[in-house]
């Protein structure tokens, strides 16, 4: 997972290959939030052009989530939650959370997405997430402000135009209140 070069003066320096994992994100979120999740999942993959790891696509049936939890996520770039009050009453989220935490003080280019989809408190309820910025979307509702922020922090990069070996992607939204 690491790659071992030789630094100045000898000294070691550990070089993470982050870059080379499969998946732009681990997608964690309850079950009973399942249809924002499969939204947000075909938004990411089939418009934005993200590799996204997501339980319906790569768990078999029966196989042992939480032994593997650490392994699964060693595959991600980034951590990105659906946070609800579903999510924070749920013992797998929690376990995905505590897991992507650890990737964080691994990695500091490991980043942590959580976007609000109802009024969980969330700061309260996960204490440890208090210090990161999450996203309100709330009822699901993917904006075009949240979805461009949700693609800058998978890219690594904040916007500064045209920028080379991105995919274009088109946000819009009609004008009508049943098309919000």
């Amino acid at each position: 997972e690491r790659e071992i070069q030789a630094g100045w003066q000898g000294e070691v320096a550990i070089m993470s290959t982050l870059s080379n994992r499969p998946y732009h994100a681990f997608l964690s979120y309850s079950h009973m939030d399942r249809d924002t999740a499969l939204k947000l999942h075909r938004w990411l993959t089939r418009d934005a052009g993200f590799q996204i790891w997501f339980d319906e696509n790569h768990l078999e049936a029966g196989s042992p989530v939480a032994t593997r939890l650490a392994e699964q996520m060693s595959t991600c770039r980034n951590w990105i939650v659906l946070a609800s009050r579903n999510a924070v009453g749920s013992a797998w989220v929690a376990a995905e959370r505590d897991q992507a935490l650890h990737c964080v003080t691994e990695n500091r280019d490991f980043s942590l997405v959580a976007l609000r989809v109802d009024d969980c408190p969330l700061g309260q309820a996960w204490p440890s997430l208090a210090r990161f910025n999450w996203l309100d979307m709330l009822g699901g509702a993917l904006t075009p402000a949240i979805a461009r922020e949700v693609i800058d922090r998978l890219d690594g990069r904040a916007w500064s135009g045209r920028q080379t070996g991105l995919r274009d992607v088109y946000v819009s939204r009609g004008w009508r209140p049943a098309d919000r």
